[in-house]
């Protein structure tokens, strides 16, 4: 990188400047040339809606007079040149010149005339403030991670402009002119708020809401502008460096602190002077050129919106992806601070699972189960989320343990079903929805993974090679959120807060910034004071050394409300003389901001807007409101039936809806009578061999059957056709199965109606069956002392008197009685009755 194209001139009133054109190509010796008669002029445009405009971008024009074919050149270049090719550097004075503007030259910000030698060229340069709307804030396509003061933010933004090219690594690049603190750090002239405070730069980053890495990452643009906002500053180039200043901080003397191009502090300076018009020629205004007075209308209230985004997805790599293309990416880690939040704070993972089953070369009969099981890896700090399985073959499902945390690396497990298993290939699409239990610790360097694990058998043990049949998987939407409140309804998007003045007003102003104090250990872009190495929450904040009472949000609401409590002026003018820009203008006993103008560089005149300081004592703050929003796209969208769990214990199964431990018609298992112990396929069929050994009064014959896919809930009833034996391993059956059905399947023997039910009825009675209706029936009886006997000749039982002991059947004498015996003739005599206990 050269000086290729030299010009110096002098204003009107002898001030020189000196305009130098940088080529990052060329190397050699300058060429001078010359400028019109209007040398340049510099223009910094403000923001005429609101008073305070964040980011004042800058240009600079001027007329290259084109005299040969070697200042030709410059315009066949530009044609061809990338935008950080061209830079432009101006001095101001003759002996030893001071940097005084510096910017990017492009393209299409240059105009020809269209005449011959010596004609005009006329050079727009932009200061390159405007231009970071289109930059990533990234390192070289690489994401900052970490937490890092505002003055680190603000030096990676800047020195992505291409002319920072034009300053060594130590030379002044910006200035910072702040006064806010909080109440645990005492005002210091060599102590800048910018660079003891900071966030972390997850504040600035959407992680998978738009697109890829360079959709989600903010630009340095709104980089710079969430900060200035958050402060109520504004940034602007100003003798050759960046001036970032609070306006309310120049109601009087101010200090400024002087940052290198690597970041580094180099010392402050102490500022109390002004551009004074009074009519004399240091300083006046020109009001006979048209000036105009006008106001900016009184505030009913200010609105500052915090986002917080506690409802955010942590991951911040690509998707998660194995392919037969050789693609592979199973995630990885992610630096991210997260705190535990005393043991409150919990995570969630969400994703859609897309499938795809190749059977490569499996042979065996495709009417079999097999789960592919996936591993989760997640790693929060040095904390693992595990869990084990293992199969339950009978019942066809996997078993979990409950999911915890470990010391050990480990990885929670999950799966999916597949039957049958394809001819060739098909594809399945799930949801992933996994809750662990509150952290145990910290995070900072986390870990996200998913792989494919295993592909076991569902009929036996052991699991089948990945290269018979393949798995190939995807997730491009996975969501991790932290629930630092441990359930997601206390979390929110939003915190806002409101400063309301004089309610005869009309006019609210509404401002947005991710930077604020935050309402939990995890809002993003929670502001925190750098101690040491550590990083510390931030107390309530303050100006200057008035009283630390309020939050950081609560401080720019009140302080934007004062700074236009009552109508305040606006003057549009043209001012001359020795003007320095980053001054406050006095003229007529009243204190002025430039609001944004043109400076003549030949003329040494200023025309521009300028607005009264002005800031009064009143309003007042209004709680803090949590908002959420509906149908933010920075909320995930739950797949399939993961929907949030509110809970702080996962779901019973896997603890993942979506990869049930047990398909739903598995839950049939219990009540079945037995399983397949090999697959039948869809047909007329005669026989179904079963797992566990017949003992022979399991069925008898005409019993109905039904079989029962424990994967679909598909069933078909059959007829059984003969009585088992004791230790058969088939079934005989009859009918047509109108599906194929894997092993496992469930044998559930449907009852008869009637057959298990017994009558109510009245104490005393008994219960016979009756063939006819086919049940059981209550039988009271007619007459009395009848009881049921056995009628061979009908098979049936009956009602009949019984068989009584007559005189007939005593003999006289004796102490026996004989049943059907002769009578003898004595009286009946005492006796008894012999009892052979054995025939009992």
């Amino acid at each position: 990188m050269a000086k290729r194209f030299t010009c110096t001139a002098p204003s009107l009133k002898g001030v020189v400047y000196t305009l130098e054109i940088w080529d990052s190509t060329f190397s050699g010796t300058a060429t001078t040339f010359n400028v019109s008669s209007r040398l340049f002029e510099q223009r910094i445009s403000g923001q005429a809606e609101k008073k305070t405009t964040r980011i004042m971008g800058g240009e600079l024009t001027f007329d290259m007079l084109i005299e040969n074919s070697t200042h030709a050149q410059i315009i066949a270049d530009l044609r061809t040149s990338k935008e950080d090719q061209f830079t432009l550097k101006v001095t101001t004075g003759a002996s030893s010149p001071t940097l005084f503007w510096t910017g990017v030259i492009i393209a299409d910000n240059t105009e020809q005339e269209d005449a011959n030698y010596p004609y005009q060229f006329t050079i727009k340069a932009i200061c390159g403030l405007g231009a970071l709307k289109n930059v990533p804030y990234y390192d070289a396509g690489t994401l900052y991670t970490g937490t890092k003061t505002f003055v680190e933010h603000i030096k990676n933004c800047l020195t992505k402009i291409p002319s920072s090219a034009l300053y060594a690594s130590g030379d002044e690049f910006f200035r910072t002119s702040v006064d806010w603190w909080d109440e645990n750090v005492t005002p210091a002239n060599a102590t800048d708020p910018l660079n003891v405070y900071g966030v972390d730069h997850i504040a600035f980053y959407d992680f998978h809401t738009s697109g890829g890495t360079e959709k989600d990452v903010l630009s340095c643009y709104d980089v710079l502008d969430n900060i200035l906002t958050a402060f109520d500053a504004r940034i602007m180039m100003v003798d050759g460096v960046y001036w970032i200043e609070q306006p309310s901080y120049r109601t009087s003397n101010y200090v400024g602190r002087k940052y290198a191009k690597t970041g580094s502090y180099l010392t402050f300076s102490a500022y109390g002077s002004q551009n004074t018009l009074n009519r004399t020629e240091s300083g006046a205004r020109n009001s006979g050129q048209g000036g105009t007075w006008d106001y900016y209308p009184a505030l009913k209230k200010v609105i500052v919106n915090y986002n917080v985004f506690n409802r955010r997805n942590m991951y911040q790599l690509g998707t998660i992806v194995s392919n037969p293309y050789g693609g592979s990416f199973p995630g990885g880690s992610f630096t991210q601070e997260i705190d535990s939040s005393g043991g409150n704070s919990v995570i969630k993972a969400t994703g859609d699972l897309s499938i795809q089953v190749i059977n490569a070369s499996y042979s065996g009969n495709q009417n079999n189960m097999v789960y592919a099981v996936f591993r989760v890896q997640i790693r929060i700090g040095l904390r693992y989320w595990v869990n084990t399985y293992t199969k339950d073959i009978p019942g066809n499902k996997i078993n979990y343990t409950a999911g915890q945390w470990s010391a050990t690396a480990g990885y929670f497990y999950l799966h999916v079903i597949i039957n049958p298993i394809p001819n060739s290939n098909v594809g399945l699409s799930t949801s992933i929805n996994i809750l662990t239990q509150p952290l145990v610790q910290d995070g900072g360097d986390n870990l996200f993974t998913l792989e494919l694990h295993a592909i076991e058998k569902a009929w036996e043990a052991g699991t089948i090679a990945t290269s018979v049949i393949n798995v190939w998987h995807q997730i491009p939407n996975i969501w991790l959120e932290l629930y630092d409140q441990g359930t997601p309804d206390a979390k929110e998007d939003i915190t806002q807060y409101t400063a309301t003045g004089d309610a005869g007003n009309n006019i609210i102003e509404t401002y947005d910034t991710r930077i604020g104090t935050g309402t939990s250990t995890n809002s993003v872009g929670r502001v925190r004071r750098k101690v040491g190495s550590n990083w510390v929450v931030t107390g309530n904040w303050g100006i200057g050394s008035e009283a630390k009472n309020k939050k950081l949000s609560d401080l720019l609401a009140i302080t934007i409300l004062r700074g236009q409590y009552t109508p305040i002026r606006k003057m549009s003018t043209v001012a001359y003389g020795s003007i320095v820009l980053y001054r406050k203008f006095v003229t007529d006993g009243v204190s002025w901001l430039f609001q944004g103008g043109t400076w003549r560089a030949s003329d040494d005149e200023l025309a521009g807007d300028f607005y009264e300081i002005n800031y009064g004592t009143g309003g007042v703050n209004s709680t803090p409101v949590k908002v959420i929003q509906l149908g933010n796209n920075n909320i995930p969208i739950f797949a399939g039936n993961g929907n949030p769990t509110t809970g702080n214990t996962p779901p019973v199964t896997s603890g993942n809806p979506g990869f049930g431990s047990s398909p739903p018609p598995a839950v049939l298992y219990p009540v079945s009578n037995n399983a397949l112990s090999a697959p039948v396929a869809t047909g007329s069929i005669t026989s179904l061999p079963v797992v566990t050994a017949l003992t022979g009064n399991d069925y008898a014959i005409n019993d109905i059957i039904t079989i029962v896919n424990p994967v679909t809930g598909q069933f078909d009833s059959l007829t059984i056709t003969a009585g088992p034996t004791a230790g058969a391993t088939a079934i005989a059956v009859s009918g047509t199965l109108t599906a194929n059905y894997p092993q496992g399947s469930y044998l559930i023997k449907k009852p008869i109606a009637y057959a298990f039910s017994l009558p109510t009825t009245t104490k005393g009675s008994v219960l016979r069956f009756n063939r006819t209706s086919v049940k059981w029936e209550a039988y009271d009886g007619v007459t009395n002392g009848h009881v049921l006997t056995w009628d061979a000749s009908t098979n049936d039982w009956k009602a009949s008197a019984p068989t009584t002991v007559t005189p007939a059947n005593v003999t006289a004498g004796s102490t026996k009685v004989t049943l059907g015996g002769t009578p003898t003739g004595a009286a009946l005599q005492a006796f008894t009755i012999d009892v052979n206990e054995a025939n009992l």
